[in-house]
């Protein structure tokens, strides 16, 4: 459908009309040139807005956006209009955004080509999981000269894209670990200490087996030198624990910190899943809520992302007694547990130690906690007068006794990672290579 509007244009011409009859009552000589002056730019009104009209049906577009948008990655919508018709036509490009991104502005403006074509690119942040609904995109005709009428035409319809945690986060670092250069972007990569340690089969001996590898046993039967031969532990139980209390509520960048583990378990899940461990997911708040068996299997990475999107809280007080009772009755096997958390003061670390201490000494625990940043920098920021000197010393304090009851963890065995939001992915997955170099269990 057609909408027909004026542009301020017009409206001065009318206004420069009005001008010219109002003089003449002054100088009636002037009523002639008004009246022509009148006639001649009503006739190009009509001209022009006939010329635009019809050409309008000869405009398409398309607007590209991804099937699947990444949770707090920027991204790109390109725009494409062609100009089938035989004139130059300006252009000015309008998308109905989801109402997440609060942006009512145009995309673009310029002229097209008659024949020709235009991209127009669209930078979009996503900061919530969920739908997203883009309405129908519209674009402005109006001629090269004089552009008194502007046409309003639809050229693609509303669809619905869905959010979902970080899917290109997840391929860049499944790119980076198959990557020599993976260090310059802070990926340490780890020697493996000591020998294999997992049975794989027999074969005969070759020169430079270590002879402490010799099977005696099958040697004798078969009348040859055998060797056992072994690789790294293989389908180890690697289980990513997600809290949902009140601390994880904390904005940063204009993602909660919940959504930053989110992201960051969907990407470390792919990364266990290639080393061929056993990737597993628990969500809690003041109850257990999702569980997501550990395992391997092809689809099992699918499962876990669905589990993430439909991830909903209303950030109440964690409960680590229910925790720790759900994985020892549910989680017999030894695993590898990562805690996604953030103690913020001295009393929840100590009512919640007893309890942290209990699933390290049936797992490998290792608590993740998050730097307040705001903190952060109002400690480093230069004072210039004496609100600033207050300031900085009152966060220097509270970030030191945060680091003092923080560090009360590690003296229990607990281990802990003390990271910015932005660089969780990558310290955790450092700390699972270490892990699994060192071969701790």
């Amino acid at each position: 459908m057609k909408q027909v509007y004026l542009t301020a244009g017009v409206y001065k011409l009318c206004i420069s009309s009005v001008v010219f009859f109002l003089l003449s009552t002054i100088w009636p000589v002037l009523f002639l040139p008004a009246v022509i002056w009148l006639f001649f730019w009503m006739i190009v009104l009509l001209y022009d807005g006939w010329t635009v009209y019809v050409t309008a049906d000869q405009i398409t577009g398309s607007r590209n956006v991804f099937e699947k948008l990444s949770l707090g990655d920027e991204q790109t919508i390109q725009y494409t209009i062609h100009n089938g018709s035989g004139r130059d036509l300006m252009i000015t490009l309008y998308d109905e955004l989801p109402v997440q991104f609060q942006c009512r502005t145009a995309i673009g403006s310029d002229m097209v080509r008659a024949g020709g074509e235009k991209q127009f690119y669209k930078n979009i942040f996503p900061t919530e999981r969920g739908k997203y609904t883009f309405g129908k995109v519209y674009v402005m005709l109006a001629g090269k000269f004089p552009r008194l009428i502007c046409i309003k035409i639809n050229i693609a319809q509303a669809k619905d894209i869905h959010v979902f945690p970080s899917i290109l986060q997840m391929k860049k670092y499944e790119m980076m670990m198959v990557s020599k250069t993976a260090h310059q972007m802070g990926l340490r990569k780890v020697r493996l200490r000591g020998e294999n340690d997992e049975f794989e089969h027999i074969r005969h001996y070759q020169q430079g087996d270590n002879i402490k590898a010799i099977n005696w046993k099958a040697a004798a039967r078969k009348m040859d030198v055998l060797v056992n031969t072994f690789h790294d532990t293989r389908s180890q139980e690697v289980y990513c624990i997600i809290d949902k209390g009140r601390t994880m509520e904390m904005p940063f960048s204009g993602m909660t910190l919940m959504d930053y583990a989110i992201n960051t378990t969907l990407t470390f899940s792919n990364i266990v899943l290639q080393k061929f461990d056993k990737a597993g997911l628990i969500t809690f708040s003041n109850k257990i809520d999702d569980v997501v068996a550990a395992s391997s299997q092809p689809h099992h990475l699918h499962r876990i992302q669905e589990v993430l999107y439909n991830q909903t809280t209303d950030f109440k007080e964690s409960d680590y007694h229910s925790l720790y009772y759900f994985l020892r009755r549910n989680v017999r096997k030894r695993s590898i547990v990562f805690l996604f958390t953030n103690f913020e003061d001295q009393y929840e670390v100590e009512r919640n130690i007893p309890f942290l201490r209990l699933i390290n000494r049936y797992h490998l625990l290792i608590v993740i906690c998050f730097v307040n940043r705001e903190i952060e920098v109002l400690a480093n920021q230069e004072a210039v007068d004496k609100t600033g000197i207050y300031q900085s010393v009152v966060a220097r304090n509270t970030m030191l006794q945060r680091n003092t009851f923080l560090s009360g963890l590690t003296a229990f065995g607990i281990q802990l990672i003390l990271v910015k939001p932005e660089d969780l992915s990558i310290q955790v997955i450092n700390k699972y290579l270490e892990i699994k170099s060192k071969r701790m269990r």
